[in-house]
């Protein structure tokens, strides 16, 4: 089933991934989609808060990959198809791994992806996407967030930059299938990491090296004095610093 036959838009919620993973346990197939006009409880990686006013586009996707391989690229994968679509509006806006999306040195977007099990089985996987549009960052975030209307002046449709985030969502996740080392040369090219001095902080530790782009795995290449580090993408790793 393609992305996005099956769309829950709904006004107020804790969290689309909350819904999202009820509705997955509940059988509902793969591609369906769980849009809120406001979160009170929405989240980024590490359980870290998302503010989720009025004016954003804040969504969850119901992923079942038939295959349990190159789970990592997952988030990956909505990355750039955010920013496939944000291109179309501004300039400067690049990818900052694992999953968010800057334009120059504040995030506009970032992506969530949650995976749940049966035993040993893969039962579902969550992709949240949440992409300031029309809300303000200012009042919380200023020197860390931007909106669209902050960089443009004026609003965007939020539900024509859907319609074109859902073409890429599911062009960019036919590549997946079907490539997933374009994925790979897809995110290298829409970064702005690559020969980048970077640091991952990783529970204790502080891992400092030149950014070579990810592998086939999704994994972060941190050039270091000791050798090559091949960081994944892991619920444990606290805050990559570029």
């Amino acid at each position: 089933m393609r992305i996005g036959r099956v769309i829950f838009w709904l006004n107020e919620v804790t969290s689309t991934m909350d819904i999202a993973h009820q509705l997955a346990h509940q059988g509902f197939p793969h591609g369906t989609i769980i849009i809120a006009r406001k979160q009170r409880k929405g989240r980024g990686r590490n359980n870290r808060a998302w503010i989720s006013p009025v004016g954003g586009l804040w969504l969850s996707l119901i992923l079942r990959p038939e295959k349990n391989s190159n789970l990592n690229l997952l988030p990956i994968v909505f990355a750039i198809a955010v920013h496939n679509t944000l291109i179309e509006y501004i300039e400067n806006c690049w990818i900052k791994w694992p999953n968010d999306v800057y334009v120059n040195d504040k995030k506009i977007a970032g992506i969530l992806s949650e995976t749940r099990f049966t035993g040993s089985s893969l039962d579902h996987i969550v992709v949240g996407i949440g992409v300031n549009i029309n809300n303000e960052t200012k009042r919380f975030l200023q020197d860390e967030a931007v909106s669209l209307i902050e960089l443009l002046k004026h609003r965007v449709s939020i539900a024509s930059f859907f319609e074109k985030l859902l073409r890429n969502m599911s062009k960019y996740y036919i590549t997946y299938l079907k490539s997933p080392k374009s994925i790979v040369d897809e995110f290298n090219k829409r970064t702005q990491m690559i020969n980048q001095i970077v640091k991952v902080i990783y529970l204790d530790k502080v891992l400092s090296g030149i950014s070579l782009g990810i592998n086939d795995h999704g994994e972060l290449i941190i050039n270091t004095t000791e050798g090559s580090l091949h960081v994944a993408y892991p619920d444990n790793i606290l805050k990559v610093l570029f």
